[in-house]
């Protein structure tokens, strides 16, 4: 083997033929230059052995989505499942090692075909499996936020669990999801905006509703800013704000207090 270091133009070159096979793979209509790429072999000819690996790639990686989203899945019906899916593939190869990534913007992708509900979900489904992949995090101590200074709270913020994600939906995502699971056979449901947490405990997944005014102090917090910051945004709700962040606490939902 030769230690020569490739050339610009072999890199190019492979570069190209690495973009053309997954083209050539994912795209439903036949390549033209097959022949000129594919080499032959005793039993198969370049259109038969590209066909292998077209069948193969693609099936597997509905076989992820699938795996992902069976309650999209559900919810579209499993032919259009499949054909949007397809479509997805087209416009998503996969460009990462593991396939643990591959379905990260369906539902943005879902968003794109008009299909509100069924975007809702895949985002809930995908924050499960981020959950799941998650790394681990210690529980902030639960007298942690009654130690703080009121004064301190404009230079204090919550340092969010890894696997923590809150949603606001316009559809009841979860519990369409919930429904699903229990081998109901849910009906897609009316918009109705709804409002969700999605954490890690231990080697479980677990999923909160949240009210609006939940939401509405949680979201903040979780991108960063300062206690104060968060307090500034008007809740719509009378509450016991200390009940809240007991229950969040104690559920794991931070890992520590961090100072600007």
């Amino acid at each position: 083997m030769s230690d020569r270091p490739k050339t610009r133009s072999e890199d190019r070159s492979l570069r190209e033929t690495e973009e053309w096979l997954v083209r050539a793979i994912v795209a439903r209509e036949e390549a033209p230059d097959v022949e000129a790429r594919v080499t032959a072999s005793a039993k198969q000819s370049p259109r038969d052995r590209l066909h292998v690996y077209r069948y193969a790639y693609v099936a597997r990686l509905l076989e992820c989505l699938e795996d992902d989203y069976p309650a999209v899945f559900f919810a579209l019906g499993q032919e259009r499942a499949e054909e949007t899916c397809r479509a997805y593939v087209e416009a998503h190869p996969s460009t990462a090692f593991s396939l643990n990534v591959f379905g990260r913007h369906m539902s943005a992708f879902l968003k794109t075909r008009g299909e509100a509900f069924a975007a809702d979900l895949a985002a809930l489904e995908w924050s499960i499996v981020e959950a799941i992949h998650s790394a681990e995090a210690p529980k902030m101590a639960p007298d942690a936020l009654a130690a703080l200074d009121p004064a301190e709270w404009g230079s204090v913020t919550l340092v969010a669990a890894p696997s923590l994600r809150l949603h606001a939906f316009d559809y009841p995502a979860d519990a369409y999801y919930k429904a699903f699971h229990a081998d109901a056979a849910p009906a897609p449901p009316a918009p109705e905006p709804s409002w969700l947490a999605v954490y890690r405990a231990g080697m479980k997944i677990w999923r909160m509703p949240l009210s609006r005014g939940q939401y509405a102090l949680l979201a903040p917090l979780a991108r960063g800013a300062s206690l104060e910051e968060a307090f500034e945004v008007d809740a719509g709700e009378a509450a016991d704000v200390g009940a809240w962040f007991r229950q969040w606490t104690a559920e794991g939902f931070f890992s520590a207090v961090a100072r600007r």
